[in-house]
C-alpha cells in the first residue's frame, strides 16, 4: 500500500505522507525523476502523485518511464496498469488535455483541497 509522492516542494509532500499515513498508506517521497525512477526500479508503488514540473523534466516523462520499466522488467507488468496523477499551478487546458490523452489518470491544479486530494488518490481504482 505505498504510494510515491514526487515534488519539489517538500513542506507540501511531507504533509500529504503525513496525511496518507493516518490512513494507513505508506508513502515515499523524492524531489527529483532520478530518484523516482529508482524506487519505481526496486518495488513498484501502488499509486503515483507527481508534479507536472520537476527539477530534471516532467511528469510525463515519469509517466513514459514507468511504461518503459515494466516491458523491461518483465516481472511488473501491473506497473503499466498503475494509477498516475499530476499536479500543477497551471490552469492550461491543452496540456491537461495531452496528459489524459496519453493515459495520465488525473490532473489536479493546486491550490487543492487536501482532503479532496487524498480521496482522488485514494479511491481511485478501487
Amino acid at each position: 500500500r505505498k504510494i510515491l509522492l514526487v515534488d519539489n516542494d517538500i513542506t507540501f509532500i511531507w504533509g500529504l505522507k503525513k496525511y496518507l499515513q493516518r490512513w494507513c498508506y505508506a508513502a515515499e517521497t523524492e524531489v527529483t525523476l532520478a530518484e523516482a525512477r529508482e524506487i519505481i526500479r526496486q518495488e513498484p508503488p501502488l499509486r503515483i502523485c507527481s508534479d507536472l514540473c520537476l527539477p530534471d523534466g516532467t511528469a510525463l516523462e515519469l509517466f513514459h518511464d514507468i511504461r518503459h520499466i515494466s516491458e523491461k522488467l518483465g516481472k511488473y507488468p501491473a506497473i503499466k496498469l498503475l494509477p498516475f496523477f499530476t499536479l500543477t499551478a497551471s490552469i492550461d487546458f491543452a496540456t491537461e488535455y495531452q496528459y489524459q490523452h496519453k493515459g495520465i489518470s488525473d490532473y489536479i491544479t493546486t491550490p487543492v483541497n487536501i482532503s479532496e486530494l487524498i480521496w482522488r488518490i485514494l479511491f481511485f481504482g478501487e
